[in-house]
C-alpha cells in the first residue's frame, strides 16, 4: 500500500472550543516555563516585573541578597493583585487595597490596625505564594509551581548545545510590538514551524528557503530552525535575506550566523536571532480565536527583517502599541513585512475552521516541511493526556 503521509493529530475542536482552550490554560500554560523578562530589567533590590503564565499572574523581583525571587501576584488578605507592569518597590511590597505589606522575601510584615482587626494574626502562614524562577542567557523564565514537575534544567534540555551567541550588553534595545491576531494560538504556532510555506507565502519577503533547504531540529520540547542553503551548512538566515543584508553592520559576537534563526521554546516563547537583529516573542492566548504576540527587539534601531522589527514606526518610538490587520492601510501581502503575511494567513485559516467542510489533509513530510507540526501536536497531547 502506498504511504499516506503524515496526518493531523489534534481534533478540529482543539482550535475553536472554549472547553479545550480552558484545559490548555490549566494544563499547558499554567504548568510550564514562560519568558518573563531580562535579568537587566531587575538589576537592583526592589525592582520587579510581572508575567502571565496561563491563569497565574506572577511577579519577579530582585531581593535584598541580589537574588531573583518569584511570587504569585496575589495578596493573602483579599486576593488583590499586588503589582502592575514593572517598576521599583523600595523596601517592601504593599497591597494597594488595605496596605498589607510583605518583605522582598515574601514574608508578611504586617497589616494596618493589626491588633484591633486581626488579633493573633499568624504572619508565618500568610506569606506570599512562591513560584519558580530561572535564567538562561540573561533571560528570566518563571513557573507557577514552587517545585515544578519539570525542572528548568529538564525543560531547557539540549538548548545550551545550540544556543545563540548574542549578549544583551552588545545590543541596543529597539521597539516593542504587540500583535493581536484573530486565530487560535496553535494556528500561529504551527504556521511558525511550517517550513513548507516559506518559499511560497513569503516569496516577496523571505524568498524561501525551499522545503529541501531548511530544517527544524528538536531539542527536548523545543525546536530550532536553520537554513541549509549554503551547501548544507546550518545558518540563521534565508539566503535571500542574507544577501539583502550583506554589508550591514552586525551584532558583536553574532557575526558568523552559525546558529539557529528561530528557537521555539515550548509552549509560549520564541527567540529569533541573526547577525543583524534579535527578538524575543511571547505568545499570549486570549481566547479560543484571539492571540497576542508581544515582541521585544534588539539590534539596529533603524529597522530589520526579523520578529516584526520591520513594522513601520516613527524614529525614536519605544513601543508601537497593538498591531491589528484591520488597522493597516494596505493589504498585508503588500506590506513587505513577513510577520503581517503570517498573521493574514493565520486569520484566514481560523475563519475556515468554522466551516463544516474544514479538514486537514496529508501533511508534507520532512524536517523542512510539515513534520514539525506533528511533533508540536504530540507535545500538546502529552500535556493534556497527563490528567486524562
Amino acid at each position: 500500500m502506498a504511504e499516506q503521509g503524515l496526518r493531523q493529530m489534534l481534533p478540529i475542536k482543539a482550535y475553536s472550543s472554549s472547553d479545550w482552550f480552558e484545559r490548555e490554560q490549566r494544563e499547558i500554560f499554567s504548568r510550564g516555563w514562560s519568558f518573563a523578562g531580562l535579568e537587566s530589567d531587575v538589576r537592583e533590590p526592589g525592582e520587579f516585573l510581572t508575567a502571565q503564565c496561563g491563569r497565574h499572574n506572577i511577579f519577579v523581583l530582585r531581593s535584598k541578597d541580589k537574588g531573583l525571587r518569584a511570587f504569585h501576584n496575589i495578596c493573602r488578605h483579599r486576593g488583590t493583585e499586588l503589582l502592575e507592569g514593572c517598576g521599583e518597590l523600595g523596601k517592601a511590597i504593599v497591597c494597594p487595597y488595605h496596605k498589607w505589606s510583605y518583605s522582598l522575601e515574601g514574608k508578611l510584615l504586617g497589616a494596618p490596625q493589626e491588633d484591633l482587626c486581626f488579633p493573633g494574626l499568624n504572619k508565618e502562614e500568610l506569606g506570599l505564594h512562591p513560584a519558580s524562577v530561572a535564567s538562561l542567557k540573561g533571560m528570566i523564565f518563571v513557573h507557577p509551581d514552587p517545585e515544578p514537575g519539570e525542572s528548568f534544567g529538564d525543560w531547557a534540555a539540549t538548548l545550551l548545545d545550540v544556543i545563540w551567541p548574542h549578549e544583551f550588553e552588545e545590543m541596543s534595545e529597539g521597539p516593542q510590538v504587540v500583535y493581536e491576531m484573530k486565530c487560535n494560538w496553535k494556528v500561529f504556532y504551527e504556521n511558525a514551524i511550517d517550513g513548507y510555506h516559506l518559499a511560497y507565502l513569503h516569496n516577496k519577503t523571505l524568498g524561501g528557503p525551499l522545503p529541501s533547504k531548511n530544517l527544524w531540529e528538536p531539542h527536548g520540547r523545543h525546536m530550532v530552525w536553520y537554513s541549509t542553503e549554503d551547501g548544507g551548512r546550518k545558518t540563521s538566515l534565508p539566503a535571500d535575506v542574507a544577501n539583502t543584508m550583506a554589508g550591514s553592520s552586525k551584532i558583536k559576537g553574532a557575526e558568523s550566523s552559525a546558529y539557529g534563526g528561530v528557537y521555539m521554546l515550548y509552549p509560549d516563547s520564541i527567540v529569533t536571532a541573526s547577525p543583524y537583529d534579535f527578538a524575543i516573542s511571547s505568545i499570549l492566548p486570549i481566547g479560543p480565536a484571539i492571540t497576542r504576540l508581544k515582541v521585544r527587539t534588539w539590534g539596529r534601531r533603524t529597522g530589520g527583517l526579523l520578529g516584526g522589527i520591520g513594522v513601520p514606526r516613527r524614529e525614536g518610538d519605544s513601543e508601537i502599541g497593538i498591531v491589528r490587520l484591520e488597522d493597516l492601510e494596505e493589504h498585508p501581502m503588500e506590506s513587505g513585512d513577513f510577520m503581517l503575511e503570517d498573521l493574514w494567513i493565520c486569520e484566514k485559516i481560523q475563519r475556515s475552521i468554522q466551516s463544516p467542510l474544514f479538514a486537514v489533509g496529508a501533511l508534507a513530510q520532512g524536517p523542512g516541511c510539515e513534520t514539525p507540526l506533528t511533533w508540536f501536536q504530540a507535545q500538546v497531547l502529552r500535556d493534556l493526556s497527563e490528567i486524562a
